[in-house]
């Protein structure tokens, strides 16, 4: 949304697919943070490490 504020304000245009691909960027960051926090034993439920 600001991509789409910050054109529209500058260039007097606006991207149409920019929001899709900020939602798209938040999904992917979410699951490669808990993909990471499950590989570092962050996230594992009993906070035990199983070196």
């Amino acid at each position: 949304m600001t991509m789409q504020v910050f054109t529209r304000k500058l260039f007097n245009f606006v991207f149409f697919w920019s929001e899709e691909v900020t939602l798209l960027l938040l999904g992917w960051l979410a699951f490669m943070g808990i993909a990471l926090g499950f590989r570092e034993n962050i996230l594992h439920p009993h906070g035990t490490n199983h070196e």
